[in-house]
């Protein structure tokens, strides 16, 4: 399975775009501005959190990794004497940019959403259609892209 991530806008709020997975739309995604992915291509390895929000899914979702963009999926990953990496940047729900951490949230719509502003709705029934469908969740891979208009 691929995802792709296409950003198309960056606003005040955060930044958002669409969608896919193996070339079919499925919803957008909100992420927090100042610590957004960087655009590229990804591994996506199976990933088991303490995230509240993914407690109905036994904490399983799935980390970005890309060395080469200073992204590692888990910090046990991250070679010695590498410094300023990132890692468990995670696919999970979340409706508003403040509550990202680097991670990537999925929904239905970009909307205005109270009390917070802008953000996505429907975060978890998107996540539960990424669910079923990445299976054991092996041999996944992702691609972020961004065109700001």
């Amino acid at each position: 399975m691929h995802i792709e991530i296409r950003r198309h806008t960056l606003a005040a709020d955060g930044t958002f775009g669409d969608l896919f997975v193996d070339g079919d739309y499925i919803g957008h995604t909100c992420e927090r501005t100042e610590v957004e992915l960087p655009v590229g291509d990804y591994q996506l390895l199976p990933h088991k959190s303490g995230k509240a929000c993914l407690e109905q899914w036994g904490g399983l979702t799935i980390s970005f990794h890309n060395p080469a963009l200073g992204v590692y999926a888990e910090q046990s990953m991250i070679p010695p004497g590498v410094h300023g990496a990132r890692f468990d940047a995670l696919l999970h729900p979340l409706n508003w940019p403040h509550e990202s951490d680097g991670c990537i949230g999925p929904g239905l719509e970009i909307e205005q959403l109270p009390p917070h502003g802008w953000g996505v709705s429907g975060s978890r029934s998107v996540f539960e259609l990424l669910v079923k469908r990445w299976g054991d969740r092996t041999g996944l891979t992702a691609t972020i892209t961004e065109s700001y208009s």
